[in-house]
Formats: structure tokens, C-alpha cells, sequence
């Protein structure tokens, strides 16, 4: 607020306490005039004096007037009061010979100036000068000159004694009238302030109890999305056990048909008949495919799909593609040409990934294309690496060029019906081109042909599910840190390789030979990989080769196989040849159980075995309560033994097997219609150890215990407090 409107606000105020405290005195004025007026009236009949009367009758008329006139006529009641103030006190000093007489006029000059105002003091002193000396100079003021002048110079005294302390008391209470405003309005303003607050703090709790229970519902749906998620994943899982058997029985039996047909007699077979069987499986085989593309697809929607980035030179895996592909287009005139140049950079890929993308764009390419050529043509760009299939077919109108990267869009279901595919490859293509963080699109006009191309980054990009979070491994450098995973079993190589980017992974069967090769490797660390809940085949010394070591169980089929001693794991479909191969090593005689929940299955068994002249060996059970039944009747010497089964599972048999004694022995091959993965099982490692030579520095330890509590999930709280272990190796 600027400083004119304040002096007009305290004006204003002052204005407001004048005519307060002018109605104030002009009420006490009023009242006492009438007081006086009654003592006068009696006195005056006592001292038969008439002329008392007339100035307290005076004062009370004058006093109502100014109290009952119109507020905005301010200056009019005021000279009003101060008028009836002067004509009651002449009658007073009328005829009055004493100077003391004379000096009663002083208290309401000092009371007009203190009360009214300042300027009110000094009028009514100049009234009551004005009159006076008129008295004097008409007789009926009995004073003599000097006199009159002393009695005027008191009375201008008081009135300049009122007028300075009046302006300075004016002053005061104007400031003080305008901090009270002042005050009052910040009152004000925080009284709305502290509703407006109040209605705040309401609303920010209806906000947060809104945003609480959105929270709520975001984590229901998030929950309900992995379920889902997850039951997506399941269902393609167990849909590819259930294809995957009758697919296996298909394959199977044409394939014994093709192979040994003396088994069905001395029937000669037609060749239409050999044409159909071949037909039939030629047929299964494409749904096998079509089976582990769906599988692919699954585990790309749930995340799932590991990638193991290598820096790879593609013109090989270009070559080889070519080279699978020639033999679609042997009744084509049609030319397959590479178009690569010799000094291509090497990118980080999988190696295997890439080459299903570059075959399924191939394969589509050979489906469209009646004449002409195709060429697979790969440059060099300054952030990746740009590979084109093109193609010099009947090409792709505008309108489906994005739709034929959809799920089980046929791109040929348009213009050439029986040439369509599963709907699945460019899908998957382009599933995989986006894992490595590359782009994947089309180029087309009809009649023209088509140019499917996609990218590959130059360096490896944020892409991926586990990977190293700093250092050389984080990087694309020349040097790939090597680690030496110690494990007969490869399949722990495998699983690392596809897992965790960054690194080379060699393997060591033993702890003798990874001490070996220590020297020639020179690996950063070593991971021995030992049985979950089992005992371990070589108790680890505290660490291999003065190397960091790491112990721990890597989710391998070693884990299902060696924790419940099975013989071996074979995933449907399985051929015939496998089938007997794995037969004739742990069981080269006796009887054979085949337990399945499916006939068709039990049958390929009997009829593959009985091809190569074993049908007596077999014995069949379609439950896992009938293969203990069996397998106690006949003592088999191996049993081939689905996973899925109604009521008991295969693991629950394999279970009831090694508890009892006079059937633990038996060797079993386990059969699943789905591969194994590192999620798959019921059996999981419980410690991971870690041994660091020279120790740990604080920011090593810190680090490694961070990575720790992130997957630090307790199976269940503990009902009661535990003594703690004694101190000694640190078992994660």
C-alpha cells in the first residue's frame, strides 16, 4: 500500500474518532446542561435571578442539535457545539467584575481542542475572544482593559497548549487507528487463510486417501498383470506339453513307417502311401516349429528370453542362412546373392537370435518371390549396422506394411493364400530385433518387390536382462573379461552365456583341470557350480587358483537330474533314434517301463522298440500309482517316465522311487513336452558364497551387499527369534 492511501486511511480513522467522541460530548453535554439547567431554575427562584437559566438551556439545545443533525454535515455540527459551548458560558461572565470569572472559558477551548480537534480549540477560542471583547466594548462585560487581556491571553494560551498537544495526540491515534486496521485486516486475511488452509489440508487428505487407494488398486492391477502374465506363460508351457506328445506320436510313427515299414508286414507299400507319410510329416515338423515360435513369442511377452551378446562377424551367419534356404527355391528361377562388404565391422549379437531373424525374413522372401532375385545386403552406418532382405516378389500393399509384424498376421494371406505362413516369423523377428536394441521395418510397392531391413547398434545398447553394472564389462572394449565356470556339465555354460552380457565364459569339468587352465586363460574369476540342497562333488578350497571364487548352484537340468538321480532328460518331440540310444545305455536288457498318461505315446514307445525286434521288453503304466504297481511287479531295469501325470507327478514319482529300497536303484529317464529353463522345477539353490583374496574394500562390500538385499526375499517371516550363527564364512 503506497503511502497516500495510508495518510488517507488514518484521516479517514480520525475522522471516524472525532465524530465519535463530538456525539460522545455533545450527549455529556446535553446532559449536564440539563443538570445545570434544573439547579439553575431553582436557584434562580431563590435569588429571583432569571438570566441562570438561559445559558444551560442554551448548551442543552445547541447539544441536541449537533447530536441529532446528519452525520455528513460534520463541520456544521461541530461549529454548532462549539457555538453552544461560547453562549453558555457568556451569561456566566456577564456582569462579572472578577478576573477569575473571566478564566472559565479556558476549559472547553482545552476540551474542544483535546476531544474534537485542534483546529475545533483554536475556533473556539477565537469565538469566545471575538465575544468578549464585544461585552466589554457594549458594558455588559464589567472587566477593566488589562484585565480582559489577561483573561484573552490564558484563554489563546490554552488554546495553543491544546492545539500542539492535541496534534501530537491526534497523530498517536491515527497511527495507532491504523495498526488496529492494519491488525484487524492481517486478522482478516488469516482467518481466511487459515480456512483456505484448513479446506487444504481436506482436500489433500481426500487427495491422498484417492491416491492411497489408486495405489492400492495400481498394485492389484500390476499383481493381477503378472498373474496374468504368468498364467500366459504357464498356458503356452503347458499347450506345448500337450502339442508336443501328439506331435511326438505323429513324428514317431511316420518316422518308424519311413524307416523299418517291415514292421507292419511284408505289405508292399504303394508310393502314394509313401508320398502321404511323408506328407504327415512333413506336416507335424511345420507344427513342431510352429509350436517353438509360440514358445519364443511367450517368453519374449513375459521377458523371459535371455540374449548372450557377442562381438560377431555377420557375413558368416549371412552365408549359412543362404545356404539353408537354396533348397526352396530349387524349381525357382530365382537368385539368392550376398551383398556384404569385406571390411563389415563386427557388432555385439546373439549370434544364434540373428540368424532366426535373417532366416525367417529369408524364408518369407522365398514364399513371395516366383522370379527375379534375392539379396541379403548389410552396411556399415555411423550408430549401427543397417541388414536389408530384398526381394523382387509381388510386394506389399501400404495398408498392411505394419500389420504383417503383428501376431499371426500372414503376409501372403492377400495375394497368394496357399503360399501363407504360421503368421509368426516377422512377428518373432521383430520381437528379437527390438531385444538388441535395433529397429525393424518395411519397404514395398506392389508388383515392385519388398525390402525388409532392421538394425543392430554398433555398441551394445540398456538393453537386456541381467548384465554388469560398471567396468569393462559394461562397456564394448577389446578385452572381454573371461570367467572359468567349474561344472561337467555345460549346461551351466549355456545358461551364463544367455544370462549375463559382458563376459566370456570357459568351462572346467573338475577343480584339478580349471587349475590347469587358470594359467592359460587367465579368468578374472571362478564360479563353481555345486548341487542345490546335495552334497557337493568337491569341497572348494577357500579359493581356486588365489582367483575370486564364487560357489553356488546354477539352475541347470543338473539340478532335476542329479538331486533325484535321474539317468537322463529328454524333451519332446524325441525320435525314435534318440529314444533307443538312450534306452540301450542304461538299460541294454530287461523289461522297460514307459509310464504316460497318453496311449498314442505308449504305443511310438512299443512300436519303435518292437523295430528293432524289443517289443517284449515293454511295460506300460498311464498313472504314477500304476508305475509304482509296475515297477514293483516287474523290477524294471530303466523306466521312461513323463513329467505330467494325473494325480502323482513325474517328480513325485521319481520321490516315492528313491524311498524305496528295493526300487531306488532303477535308472529313469525323465520326458517333458516343454524344455527345461532356469525357472522350472521345485528345487532351488540356498547359498551362494563368495571368496575374495586380499578382502574386501568398504565400497566392494557395500556393493556386494546391495546386490545381495535386492533379491534378499525371506520364504516366510520367523515365528520366533533365532540365535544367531557364530561368526565365520560369509554364506549369502
Amino acid at each position: 500500500m503506497d503511502r497516500s492511501a495510508t495518510d488517507h486511511e488514518r484521516q479517514r480513522d480520525l475522522w471516524e474518532l472525532r465524530r465519535s467522541a463530538l456525539e460522545s460530548m455533545c450527549v455529556v453535554s446535553a446532559l449536564l446542561a440539563f443538570v445545570w439547567a434544573v439547579v439553575s431554575a431553582i436557584w434562580a427562584e431563590i435569588v429571583d435571578e432569571r438570566a441562570l437559566v438561559i445559558a444551560p438551556v442554551a448548551l442543552l439545545v445547541t447539544s441536541l442539535a449537533a447530536r441529532i443533525m446528519s452525520e455528513r454535515r460534520g463541520w456544521l455540527r461541530t461549529g454548532l457545539f462549539l457555538l453552544g459551548l461560547c453562549t453558555a458560558f457568556l451569561p456566566i461572565v456577564s456582569g462579572r467584575t472578577e478576573l477569575s470569572w473571566m478564566f472559565t472559558p479556558v476549559v472547553p477551548v482545552i476540551v474542544a481542542g483535546l476531544i474534537i480537534s485542534p483546529l475545533a480549540g483554536v475556533v473556539l477560542a477565537a469565538l469566545v475572544s471575538i465575544l468578549m471583547w464585544l461585552g466589554q466594548r457594549l458594558g455588559w462585560l464589567l472587566v477593566s482593559q488589562s484585565d480582559l487581556y489577561t483573561a484573552l491571553s490564558v484563554i489563546w494560551l490554552a488554546a495553543a497548549t491544546g492545539w500542539f498537544s492535541a496534534r501530537s495526540l491526534y497523530t498517536a491515534l491515527g497511527w495507532a487507528l491504523h495498526s488496529q486496521r492494519v491488525a484487524q485486516e492481517a486478522t482478516a486475511e488469516a482467518r481466511d487463510r487459515r480456512q483456505a488452509l484448513r479446506q487444504a489440508v481436506d482436500s489433500l487428505n481426500t487427495t491422498h486417501g484417492i491416491l492411497k487407494q489408486s495405489l492400492s488398486d495400481l498394485s492389484a492391477a500390476r499383481a493381477e498383470a503378472e498373474r496374468a502374465k504368468q498364467l500366459r506363460t504357464e498356458f503356452a508351457a503347458n499347450i506345448s506339453h500337450e502339442l508336443r506328445t501328439p506331435l511326438n506320436i505323429i513324428l514317431g510313427f511316420t518316422e518308424i513307417m519311413t524307416r523299418s515299414p517291415e514292421v507292419y508286414g511284408t505289405y508292399a507299400w504303394p508310393q502314394k502311401l509313401h508320398s502321404d507319410v511323408f506328407e504327415i510329416r512333413r506336416n507335424a515338423r511345420y507344427l513342431s516349429q510352429f509350436v517353438d515360435d509360440i514358445l519364443d513369442l511367450a517368453r519374449l511377452d513375459a521377458m523371459r528370453m535371455p540374449i548372450s551378446r557377442q562381438i560377431t562377424d555377420l557375413r558368416p551367419i549371412i552365408r549359412s542362412c543362404i545356404a539353408l534356404v537354396e533348397r526352396l527355391l530349387e524349381d525357382k528361377p530365382v537368385e539368392l546373392r550376398i551383398d556384404a562388404p569385406d571390411d563389415l565391422p563386427a557388432v555385439p549379437m546373439d549370434e544364434t537370435r540373428i540368424r532366426q531373424v535373417i532366416l525367417n525374413l529369408l524364408i518369407n522372401a522365398c514364399r513371395f518371390t516366383l522370379q527375379g532375385s534375392i539379396t541379403v545386403q548389410a552396411r556399415a552406418r555411423p550408430n549401427d549396422l543397417l541388414v536389408s532382405v530384398i526381394d523382387t516378389g509381388q510386394g506389399i500393399p501400404p495398408d498392411r506394411r505394419e500389420q504383417i509384424f503383428n501376431k499371426f498376421e500372414q503376409a501372403g494371406a492377400w495375394r497368394q493364400p496357399e503360399a501363407s505362413g504360421k503368421g509368426l516369423g516377422l512377428a518373432l523377428a521383430k520381437e528379437l530385433v527390438h531385444l538388441h536394441g535395433g529397429e525393424i521395418w518395411v519397404e514395398s510397392q506392389p508388383g515392385e518387390g519388398s525390402t525388409f531391413s532392421f538394425t543392430l547398434p554398433l555398441v551394445t545398447p540398456n538393453i537386456g536382462r541381467l548384465r554388469p553394472s560398471g567396468g569393462l564389462a559394461a562397456q564394448q572394449t577389446t578385452h572381454t573379461p573371461r570367467i572359468l565356470v567349474v561344472d561337467p556339465d555345460e549346461a551351466s555354460l549355456r545358461f551364463l552365456n544367455r544370462n549375463i552380457e559382458g563376459y566370456a565364459f570357459s568351462n572346467a569339468p573338475s577343480l584339478a583341470v580349471a587349475r590347469e587352465r587358470i594359467t592359460d586363460l587367465r579368468p578374472r574369476c571362478v564360479i563353481h557350480n555345486v548341487p542345490p540342497n546335495g552334497e557337493r562333488r568337491e569341497q572348494p578350497p577357500g579359493s581356486v587358483g588365489g582367483l575370486p571364487t564364487v560357489t553356488c548352484s546354477l539352475p541347470t537340468p543338473l539340478w532335476v537330474t542329479e538331486n533325484r538321480q535321474i539317468a537322463a532328460f529328454l524333451t519332446k518331440p524325441v525320435s525314435s533314434e534318440e529314444l533307443l540310444k538312450t534306452l540301450s545305455q542304461h538299460a541294454p536288457e530287461g523289461p522297460i517301463l514307459v509310464v504316460d498318461d497318453d496311449p498314442g505315446f505308449v504305443g511310438f514307445v512299443s512300436r519303435a522298440l518292437e523295430a528293432v525286434g524289443q517289443a517284449e521288453r515293454v511295460h506300460t503304466a498311464y498313472s504314477g500309482a500304476e508305475a509304482m504297481t509296475k515297477a514293483a511287479q516287474v523290477h524294471p531295469g530303466v523306466i521312461l517316465l513323463d513329467m505330467i501325470l494325473p494325480g502323482m507327478n513325474g517328480l513325485e514319482v521319481i520321490d516315492a522311487l528313491r524311498e524305496d529300497q528295493e526300487l531306488r536303484d532303477i535308472p529313469v529317464v525323465l520326458l517333458s513336452g516343454a524344455r527345461m529353463t532356469q525357472d522350472d522345477g521345485d528345487v532351488h539353490g540356498e547359498h551362494l558364497q563368495m571368496v575374495q583374496p586380499g578382502g574386501f574394500t568398504g565400497e566392494q562390500l557395500i556393493q556386494v551387499l546391495k546386490s545381495a538385499l535386492m533379491v534378499a526375499t525371506p520364504a516366510q517371516m520367523p515365528a520366533s527369534r533365532t540365535d544367531p550363527e557364530p561368526a565365520g564364512t560369509t554364506d549369502a
